[in-house]
């Protein structure tokens, strides 16, 4: 079977993220079919391990530079990868550098697929280089022999962000972990009768947390908390936030958690959101959806996907930017009768899903080796 190097900024061993979670759900799928499946990502020096063991994956790290947790560039990265010998390189995640030094690392039959993983460009910094940045990503994705988008929605946004043709693309929609998910978990942060609202972000401002922490300021006087999953650059303003708000007693940051954790606070909350002015196909919406949550979301914000699944009736949408009275009287309206809001006719699309659609579209790479 073909080795395959799977290409990313962070350690999936780690960080927990969209990102992280995709790489480790498809890849484990992938060794067990047979494919010699290897991680290549980058760790800040501060934290450096040069290789990492998750299950029967193995990570080698390579030191990056990654102002404000950004484009993880590393020059070692870029060397390994045109050096190793393998049949396909996989980079994952379009504002990485890694991403483009899996294009780059183009070498004799080696296949190049890029999967972009957008979710807008979103920081002070990011916005003052997504310019130059655009013009080296559309030329060196040119190198690339497969861009797969993870919605419909993400390929709309390339197309126009970077003016390629749409036949440079193709979907391959994100999945859910089917097992993990509806395993019952043995860990419970509150009493299961405490009402919680739950929120599974990174903590940049794009992601919104700070209009959930503005609505749920509103609901004071209600016996609710709020849990918020995830870390970011934007955490201490959050948290100072919460502060202003005098909300911090009910607000709970619990920065990365462990799956099972995770997963039960997906099962026994009341209901889940999410005021992403973007989102390419988060899995934590679809990982809500799945177990039957009701979800509330941005429905004109930039995202399709988002205005997708609200327009479905699977997510109670908001306008953006979301005002928090209007947000506040949604989740009231969900917590006083949640039935009523379960998404309905939800159709699960699963990771051995998506490993299917990848083996597919490897075999005719190498094919026309």
């Amino acid at each position: 079977m073909a080795k395959i190097i799977m290409v990313c900024g962070r350690s999936p061993a780690n960080y927990y993220g969209g990102i992280e979670d995709h790489i480790l759900q498809i890849s484990r799928r992938l060794v067990e079919k047979g494919y010699d499946v290897e991680i290549y990502s980058t760790l800040p020096r501060i934290f450096f391990k040069k290789t990492e063991q998750v299950g029967d994956l193995q990570i080698t790290n390579f030191p990056s530079l990654a102002p404000r947790e950004t484009y993880y560039l590393s020059l070692q990265l870029l060397h390994a990868l045109r050096k190793v010998k393998c049949e396909i390189i996989h980079g994952h995640g379009v504002q990485d550098f890694s991403l483009l030094g899996s294009a780059l690392s183009k070498r004799h039959n080696k296949k190049v697929v890029l999967t972009l993983h957008t979710a807008g460009f979103s920081s002070l910094i990011t916005r003052m280089l997504n310019i130059p940045y655009r013009t080296i990503l559309k030329r060196t994705l040119k190198n690339a022999d497969k861009i797969i988008c993870v919605s419909e929605s993400e390929r709309q946004f390339c197309n126009e962000f970077l003016k390629l043709p749409n036949n440079y693309f193709t979907v391959i929609p994100n999945g859910v972990d089917e097992e993990s998910l509806f395993s019952k978990s043995a860990h419970h942060l509150f009493p299961q009768k405490t009402p919680f609202i739950l929120a599974v972000t990174r903590l940049e401002k794009y992601k919104g947390c700070h209009y959930i922490l503005e609505s749920f300021a509103k609901l004071r006087s209600y016996n609710l908390k709020l849990v918020i999953v995830g870390s970011g650059p934007h955490k201490d303003e959050l948290l100072q936030l919460a502060k202003n708000l005098r909300i911090e007693n009910n607000t709970i940051f619990l920065g990365n958690i462990s799956k099972d954790l995770l997963i039960s606070l997906y099962q026994d909350c009341k209901l889940f959101i999410n005021l992403s002015a973007f989102e390419a196909c988060p899995l934590t919406i679809l990982d809500a959806l799945s177990l039957g949550k009701p979800v509330i979301t941005t429905n004109s914000g930039s995202s399709v996907f988002l205005r997708e699944i609200t327009q479905k009736g699977w997510a109670v949408g908001v306008p953006y930017p979301p005002q928090p009275e209007f947000v506040a009287k949604k989740i009231l309206e969900i917590v006083s009768n949640p039935s009523k809001f379960v998404p309905r006719d939800f159709a699960i699309r699963t990771w051995d899903d998506v490993v299917q659609e990848l083996e597919k579209l490897y075999s005719e790479l190498l094919i026309k080796k």
